[in-house]
């Protein structure tokens, strides 16, 4: 919907500067909110906004005020149960409101209720919410993390952001590269700490919340997912007491019909707005579901040239059947590599999920029809549709294997073949050690052999992983997955990447699926429903075949690959990565004989090392956009 930027210096040196400094921020987040800006100043704090407008077109421009004047508003985001909440607000406190706009109905809210607010909400949001009298700031981001928010604390200035980029103009703020997160960067292909790239730069967690009076900064988690156990998931948040059980049952129609009916309950809302809306839609049964739901005339695919990577022709059938016109757009590796310094500019840290380049360029072009876009973001987390949650035959022998068995098995894994010497490497230890989510790109060991000496520090995922399994030890294999995943791969990679690549064209993107009342229903369903003889997602499928033809609902998923493998080993495309590799800002970092093996390995196909040539070269880009560009570029390419 919008980005806001804003800091608060207790030292009062911006009284006059203030608003010329906060517009410089929210300049660079320009692509948030391109339809109106404001700015809040006063002797110590303050706040400026870009707004997409969404609801209310003629109300609701931010900064947004209480009536008294007392109260300031900046709120990124969708609240979906508003009118609901101004029922609540005009019944309990009389509250009478003069605009048609959540951001309205929020404020009021954070008057009321203070904390308390996020017990009540049903969005996705990431807010400032500045008291004039006492001189304190709350600050919240969603429970599942949709829309982003940063901080820091620079020089006793406390600064945030919804993009990383926006506090470089603050005359205080340090711009240094974190190397810390390198390693942990190698092994995710995202960074998945609260740190980021820049140091003295955080995240808010998604489900927390943060408290700034000058002084003291105080951050609580006020939202965790449902915890599971082995007979069910225990549910409790900041707010309720005791905690909640909910039991695992077996699929049956009656769970399906309420599944459904949450399901288009939540597409319905996310519908609400005053703007052209329409829908992603893959070959997969997330976006079709979705998609078949809402009916739009128009929605929006990207493909591939390679079909054997193109999944465009599903997708078709899809549209057809339910009368939409489907506009393709297609991936190459030319646009492909032309794409790359914008995403990873957009992306703010460096991020190698090759899948969001085609997710910039889809964007683009939906961008020129519409303001929002409904996507299938979260339904894998939430009904267990990932491939790696499938227990196979020969994980199952191998888990019964003697630990000191499959050790000598380990000791000789450079022997093997590519894909058995990874699967040997991610069985060697038990789940809670071996377990990362969705992308493994390189171990701990392997990370280290790639870096410098002076930044080769062995880093073990257990660091970002501990203590998530902490939570759920007596969890079988598939819960714990699923419930690591919702909590780190969703909002530090999935998440990130939907709100960074469609935002960079002021195009919106919602996610029906990651809403309160559809997580409920999807956590009674047994690990028999979720997997099923293979098939995953099974109890979501048969919900879905309510909607969608056999062939659509049942189709495995595939992902968004993107062939980069195969483009690399042309000379154009090569000679790239080499360039890359032997320029400094790579060759500062990484060891470059290194690299420069692996790609000609790569080339000659005696290997596959794709996906950690791509994790090195996308963080070059990066850095080259971050750190070596100069300002001129920068600001042209803002404009």
């Amino acid at each position: 919907m919008c980005g806001f930027a804003g800091f608060y210096d207790v030292k009062e040196r911006f009284c006059y500067s203030g608003k010329e400094t906060v517009s410089a921020m929210t300049e660079k987040i320009r692509h948030r909110g391109p339809d109106s800006d404001g700015v809040y100043s006063d002797s110590r704090y303050c706040v400026g906004f870009r707004r997409l407008r969404i609801l209310d077109l003629k109300n609701g421009d931010q900064p947004f005020f209480s009536r008294c004047g007392r109260y300031v508003l900046a709120f990124n985001g969708e609240i979906y149960n508003h009118i609901e909440l101004r029922i609540l607000l005009k019944s309990r406190f009389g509250e009478k409101f003069q605009t048609e706009c959540d951001t309205e109905t929020l404020l009021y809210c954070c008057i009321h209720f203070g904390t308390e607010v996020l017990r009540y909400l049903r969005g996705m949001f990431a807010f400032a919410f500045y008291d004039r009298e006492k001189k304190t700031l709350f600050c919240a981001r969603d429970h599942f993390g949709i829309k982003p928010f940063y901080y820091g604390i620079f020089d006793g200035c406390f600064m945030f952001a919804s993009e990383i980029k926006a506090l470089l103009p603050h005359p205080l703020f340090k711009k240094e590269f974190n190397s810390d997160v390198l390693p942990l960067y190698l092994q995710f292909q995202y960074v998945p700490t609260e740190e980021t790239a820049f140091s003295g730069v955080f995240r808010l967690g998604q489900g927390e919340y943060l408290l700034y009076d000058g002084k003291e900064l105080k951050k609580e988690r006020y939202f965790h997912p449902p915890v599971p156990s082995k007979r069910g998931y225990f549910e409790q948040s900041y707010f309720s007491s005791p905690r909640v059980f909910t039991r695992f049952r077996k699929d049956t129609d009656e769970m399906r019909d309420e599944l459904l009916q949450t399901i288009e309950s939540s597409v319905s809302l996310h519908t609400k707005c005053d703007v052209k809306y329409s829908t992603f839609l893959s070959g997969g049964v997330d976006s079709a579901l979705i998609t078949s739901i809402v009916r739009p005339a128009v929605c929006y695919s990207c493909g591939f040239k390679d079909k054997s990577f193109d999944e465009t022709r599903y997708a078709s059938r899809t549209a057809d059947r339910i009368g939409s016109h489907l506009v393709s757009v297609s991936c190459d590796a030319e646009n492909f590599f032309d794409s790359l310094s914008d995403v990873q500019y957009y992306a703010d840290e460096p991020y190698a999920n090759l899948s969001a380049v085609p997710l910039f360029l889809l964007s683009k072009r939906a961008a020129q029809d519409v303001t929002v876009i409904l996507s299938g973001e979260g339904a894998d987390e939430l009904f267990g549709g990932y491939g790696l949650y499938q227990e196979t035959p020969i994980k199952k022998i191998y888990s019964y294997f003697p630990r000191k068995l499959k050790g000598r098995i380990f000791q000789y894994r450079e022997k093997y073949p590519e894909r058995l010497k990874r699967f040997v490497e991610t069985e060697q230890d038990r789940l809670e050690s071996s377990y990362i989510g969705q992308a493994r790109i390189c171990s701990p060991s392997e990370a280290c052999e790639l870096l410098r000496p002076e930044y080769a520090k062995v880093v073990s995922p257990s660091a970002v992983t501990a203590e998530h399994f902490s939570k759920c030890v007596s969890a079988s294999r598939l819960r714990k997955k699923m419930y690591l995943d919702l909590n780190l791969w969703l909002p530090f990679d999935i998440l990130n990447k939907a709100d960074k690549m469609t935002m960079a064209h002021s195009l919106e993107l919602r996610v029906p699926y990651l809403d309160r009342e559809v997580m409920k229903k999807s956590a009674a369903f047994s690990d028999g429903s979720i997997l099923e003889n293979g098939m995953t997602k099974a109890a979501f499928r048969r919900t879905a075949l309510k909607k969608l033809d056999e062939t659509t609902a049942m189709r495995p998923k595939k992902g968004f690959p993107v062939p980069f493998r195969n483009w690399i080993r042309e000379e154009k495309y090569s000679r790239l990565l080499l360039d890359a590799f032997k320029s400094e800002s790579c060759s500062r970092f990484f060891d470059t004989d290194k690299l420069i093996k692996l790609l000609s390995d790569h080339i000659c196909e005696k290997a596959n090392h794709g996906r950690v040539l791509y994790t090195v070269y996308a963080f070059t880009v990066w850095y080259e956009r971050y750190f070596n560009d100069d300002h001129e570029r920068t600001k042209q390419h803002e404009t």
